[in-house]
């Protein structure tokens, strides 16, 4: 691989329609290497080649992206599991988005498969501590926040949190970014989130 900048994980919370899924697809329309991992059926709106593993195209998605990646071009592929909530899979996906580098890689419905009750793999763990070091930037969504173990959320160096008011999310997200990003949440309009930065630095806009 070329130059190499870096890059950074970035977490995304929100319910369902709160905008989450709408500002990281806005966010990434300019990527020039994409890879999503996207366990729910009913969403087809991000772009690029779909491959859906629970229809055989497991070898034909590993075939794809290894000979792009050999090639050097750009791509814009999306994996659909078999299972929903296999953490295998994703842990095995997060070490090809690691050794491929220069990639942007979105992971929906992430308390889904790494929760408090699935040890984070050594995949996931090398992609968050090191990814940024091969320009690797992990855009990680989730609705319900504190389902997160904190070894995801402590590698963050950006937050964009759509509103919340159930007291786990609220509590969580407050120990997680800090007592102002928390309580700015209840006052968030629709489509309305709280941008914090690993400096410190809280804003509130707009998807």
């Amino acid at each position: 691989m070329a130059h190499v900048t870096e890059g950074r994980n970035i977490f995304v919370c929100g319910r369902t329609g709160s905008g989450k899924s709408y500002l990281v697809k806005r966010a990434i329309r300019d990527a020039g290497r994409l890879l999503v991992y996207l366990p729910k059926r009913e969403d087809a709106d991000y772009p690029g080649v779909y491959f859906d593993v629970r229809s055989g195209e497991a070898v034909d998605f590993w075939n794809t992206w290894m000979e792009v990646n050999r090639q050097g071009r750009s791509y814009r592929l999306v994996y659909r599991p078999a299972d929903p909530f296999e953490a295998i899979a994703f842990d095995r996906l997060c070490m090809g988005v690691y050794y491929a580098g220069d990639l942007t890689f979105v992971a929906e419905d992430l308390a889904g498969y790494v929760n408090e009750r699935a040890n984070l793999g050594a995949g996931f763990k090398t992609l968050l501590t090191a990814g940024r070091t091969r320009n690797v930037t992990c855009w990680l969504l989730t609705q319900r926040p504190y389902r997160i173990p904190r070894e995801v959320t402590s590698q963050a160096r950006e937050a964009f949190l759509f509103a919340a008011h159930e007291p786990n999310d609220v509590a969580y997200l407050k120990e997680a970014f800090g007592v102002e990003a928390a309580e700015r949440l209840a006052g968030l309009g629709q489509y309305e989130y709280v941008h914090w930065t690993e400096d410190g630095k809280v804003e509130v806009g707009k998807a």
